[in-house]
């Protein structure tokens, strides 16, 4: 997953119909809300990306790099 294209966040404001894009919107507004959260302190911690990288396994079966979640959580 990929975080450099945010084409499925922009899908919010248009209609989706496809269960495959429905998906993909999923996993990456919770990788990008997950993300955001690990910055409430203005620091991410090592943990806190790990956690972000098992919720996410474990919610959508796949897996993301620290370097995704970090620059998720940046943006």
């Amino acid at each position: 997953m990929s975080i450099r294209n945010l084409s499925h966040i922009k899908k919010l404001f248009e209609r989706v119909d496809s269960p495959d894009e429905k998906r993909e919107l999923y996993k990456e507004m919770l990788l990008m809300t997950l993300s955001r959260a690990t910055r409430a302190d203005l620091v991410t911690d090592d943990t806190e990306v790990a956690t972000v990288q098992k919720v996410v396994l474990e919610a959508t079966g796949e897996e993301v790099s620290v370097q995704c979640v970090r620059t998720a959580a940046s943006s």
